[in-house]
């Protein structure tokens, strides 16, 4: 996964990935590419949850997929990447779903954004929305949340391979 920029709102969801992703299977340490200062981030994430783990170790289960694997790495998808960058990140790292947030400006739609990328990436692609959720397992499930801030969902759909 990728942390850039290391704001709040954009790296607070990788301890919750990485120990969800843990708890139902992944048996590989969860990869975070960032920049300059994503390895300490998730040294402390680590740290963080170090009691979590060792009690979750005692009781038996394979700790392998709790780690981090930090590399530094030279990007900036969150703030200043075009469709068409973003289109050719797609193509060259072969995504099952790309997905696009926290899109500037905000009045810009799914449909535009997929007409500016489709010339330089063919693959699945999503526009997320609000209280969205994208369930990543065997398969991508996509849920939308039904009312501001409801757990109950108005669709499911399993993302097109």
């Amino acid at each position: 996964m990728t942390a850039d920029p290391l704001h709040y709102d954009q790296s607070i969801a990788i301890p919750d990935i990485k120990l969800t992703g843990f708890m139902y299977g992944r048996r590989a340490p969860l990869t975070v590419f960032g920049p300059e200062g994503i390895e300490e981030m998730c040294d402390h994430f680590q740290a963080a949850f170090t009691w979590d783990l060792e009690q979750r170790g005692l009781v038996g289960f394979d700790l392998t997929g709790a780690r981090f694997e930090a590399q530094l790495a030279n990007i900036s998808l969150a703030v200043h990447t075009t469709p068409e960058q973003a289109g050719y990140i797609f193509t060259h790292t072969g995504p099952r779903l790309a997905v696009y947030s926290h899109i500037i400006p905000p009045q810009t739609t799914a449909e535009e954004l997929a007409e500016v990328t489709a010339p330089h990436y063919s693959g699945p692609l999503l526009t997320a929305e609000d209280f969205m959720t994208v369930t990543i397992g065997d398969e991508i499930v996509i849920g939308s949340a039904r009312g501001e801030g409801t757990a109950e969902y108005e669709k499911s759909d399993v993302a097109p391979e």
